[in-house]
Parts: C-alpha cells; structure tokens; sequence
C-alpha cells in the first residue's frame, strides 16, 4: 500500500493546514482563507467554486453574498462564510 497524501507532504516539508470546520484552528484557518478570497472578488462579482460547482456572487457594501447551488452543493462555504459574519442568501 502507498503513502498517504499527508505522509508524501509531509516529507516533501509541505506545512499541512487545519481546515476542519469543528475544531477552532479549523474554522479561523478557513474564516481567514475565505476572508482572502472574497477580498479579491470585485463588488457583484461571482466565485465559482470548482468542487461544487456552486457561484458565490459577492456584495461588498452589504457585506452579503448570493449562492447559487451546483452540481454538488458545500454546506462548508454558507457555514464559513456566515461565521465571517456576513449575510448569506441561498437560491
């Protein structure tokens, strides 16, 4: 049996992050990694998300996004985005 993604990346000394929503390095990690992302979007500008195929359009004065759901809708990305402490419309 091969390694595991975690073992190869540890020894090619790639730092591994804590992306698990329960815990609390999790969740600050993924608040600051979103917090990055939706700051590169421009005002009314769309994130799709590759994974899910969801659109994440951006409302920066209302500090609210819209989510359109894909193929395979994350309940992560409202989650995270919410704890930012932004609105978050579903459609």
């Amino acid at each position: 049996m091969g390694a595991s993604v975690r073992e190869i990346q540890r020894c090619k000394g790639v730092a591994m992050m804590n992306y698990d929503l329960e815990t609390e390095e999790g969740m600050a990690n993924a608040k600051a990694w979103t917090a990055q992302m939706l700051a590169l979007i421009n005002d009314d500008g769309v994130w799709l998300v590759p994974r899910s195929g969801m659109r994440v359009m951006v409302h920066h004065a209302d500090k609210a996004v819209t989510i359109y759901a894909g193929h395979t809708p994350d309940p992560s990305i409202p989650r995270v985005i919410e704890a930012l402490g932004w609105t978050v419309n579903v459609h």
